[in-house]
């Protein structure tokens, strides 16, 4: 090192004379910032150039040229990959979540998450993003969620340019992009979440996670409007399941709002709905 920094500075001193005339201008402190400023950027200079190449093909529009050696014998089922990867990132305080929040929550959680896998394998069978889409199950599984994310963004900007007739397209892209983002940032996560309710507004599930994200950052009022949304959707589809959990949810709300009176209504409904769907796990929680 000590022989490459003394050629450097011999090869410098051989310029034209006509090349130093700005040094030979400067007081010596100056002269002497001037020489760490070059034999210190030059690591830097060069670390910032491979990190812009490496990343480079991440966002290009460009088929991607991952290497990567995944056969279908290493794949593990959907639902079982996104159960694994919930557990692991789960790290969430009970202090404010009562039995009927933590199981909803597992369960609506582990559910875009496979979703958003499934989302995957089907990009895995398509010209383009194939490539990318294999890497990124990869790094999912092993707790890296950019990629994926990444992935699901730009699926979900390129659905939104081609039009309306397309936004449950672009929706459900924003929303497994969503339940990927609720494991790092539940801001992240509602913005993801927002979108893909404006977007498909009479997607339940949408909404749902929502109103569940809203309830954390302490956001009632709006969080009850989500779920409302969820109500509905339920009453004007005869969907039992979806009035259940809205019922359970909008209870938890008014727990926590300290209307027990009210929070008991929505808990006696979402019990006769569970009953009647035979969900073991609802009843034995309200």
């Amino acid at each position: 090192m000590v022989n490459g920094t003394e050629n450097l500075i011999e090869a410098a001193l051989a310029l034209p004379v006509g090349w130093w005339n700005w040094y030979l201008l400067l007081e010596t402190g100056n002269k002497i910032a001037v020489w760490c400023a070059i034999f210190g950027g030059i690591p830097i200079a060069a670390g910032g150039i491979k990190y812009f190449f490496k990343r480079k093909n991440v966002t290009s529009d460009a088929t991607p040229t991952v290497a990567v050696n995944i056969s279908n014998e290493d794949k593990i089922d959907s639902g079982e990959l996104a159960l694994k990867i919930y557990n692991d990132y789960k790290n969430v305080s009970d202090e404010l979540r009562d039995a009927q929040q933590r199981l909803q929550e597992s369960e609506q959680e582990v559910a875009g998450l496979k979703d958003a896998i499934d989302g995957l394998r089907t990009m895995e069978e398509q010209n383009g993003n194939s490539k990318y889409a294999i890497e990124a199950e990869k790094e999912l599984a092993n707790g890296d969620t950019k990629l994926a994310k990444a992935l699901f963004l730009k699926v979900a900007e390129e659905k939104e340019k081609e039009g309306k007739s397309v936004n449950s397209e672009a929706a459900q892209a924003y929303r497994r992009l969503g339940s990927l983002a609720f494991l790092n940032s539940t801001q992240d996560a509602i913005d993801a979440y927002q979108k893909a309710v404006d977007l498909d507004p009479d997607n339940a599930d949408g909404w749902n996670q929502l109103g569940r994200l809203l309830y954390r950052t302490g956001d009632m009022e709006e969080a009850a409007r989500a779920y409302k949304r969820v109500l509905k959707i339920g009453e004007a589809t005869k969907d039992d399941g979806l009035l259940a959990v809205a019922f359970g949810n909008l209870g938890v709300l008014r727990k926590t709002q300290g209307d027990l009176k009210g929070a008991e209504e929505y808990y006696l409904k979402a019990l006769a709905l569970n009953e009647e769907l035979g969900r073991k796990e609802g009843i034995a929680i309200l």
